[in-house]
């Protein structure tokens, strides 16, 4: 997974490029944008022990199959790269085939955005069950890479911790943003210990530092 964050952005700049063909042909957004960032997370789309596409199902035909150990473990649907994948009935597609298969979680893209549902969660809705969404135009690529690594090759069997660690995170930035007083009290120690070790001729007031954080904010 070492080469994902190249591969992200070589897709970004593609999807720029070529965005009209994504719009209007799936098959392109499979095979030139899902399939190298599965690859990417250590699922081969070529070795059908890890990854199998169109397998019907009694709820319909997904487009992939991700397998470990013998067993389906995730759905994947991509759609085109105009398609809402918020949508309900999209969701609702996903969800039917992983809950008729007894897998906990879907995954839906359309190339740009990447979103992991949950197949089934008492006293929710479809929406509701939305576990992450990653964004690839407009998400920094940390923010991206944290959520889609939870579905790794590697990751997908602890998947479960990993999501709720990816919730508790964002969980914490949401609440920093909301509150960018209490950040700026936490990176006070961190600017006055660069400034003394640093620039130690000088002299800071706390007013000064303050006015930094707030006119980058």
């Amino acid at each position: 997974m070492n080469n994902l964050n190249e591969v992200l952005t070589l897709i970004i700049e593609k999807i720029k490029k070529f965005r009209s063909l994504y719009e209007q042909n799936e098959m392109a957004v499979r095979d030139q944008i899902v399939n190298p960032i599965l690859r990417s997370l250590g699922w081969n789309p070529e070795n059908p022990e890890e990854v199998q596409p169109n397998v019907s199902t009694e709820e319909g035909v997904p487009d992939y199959s991700l397998i470990k150990n013998g067993k389906k473990i995730l759905f994947v649907e991509a759609k085109k790269l105009n398609v809402d994948i918020e949508q309900r009935e999209v969701i609702r597609q996903l969800a039917k085939y992983s809950f008729s298969e007894g897998t906990k979680y879907g995954l839906l893209t359309n190339g740009a955005v990447w979103i992991l549902i949950r197949s089934f969660e008492e006293g929710t809705t479809l929406t509701e069950r939305i576990v992450w969404k990653a964004d690839l135009e407009n998400e920094e690529l940390p923010a991206v890479i944290r959520k889609i690594t939870t579905i790794s090759k590697a990751n997908i069997e602890h998947i479960e911790i990993l999501v709720k660690k990816v919730q508790i995170l964002d969980e914490i930035w949401q609440s920093l943003l909301e509150e960018p007083e209490e950040m700026i009290k936490g990176l006070m120690p961190v600017v006055k210990s660069i400034i003394t070790q640093g620039y130690p001729g000088y002299q800071f007031e706390d007013t000064e530092i303050e006015d930094l954080f707030e006119g980058k904010g």
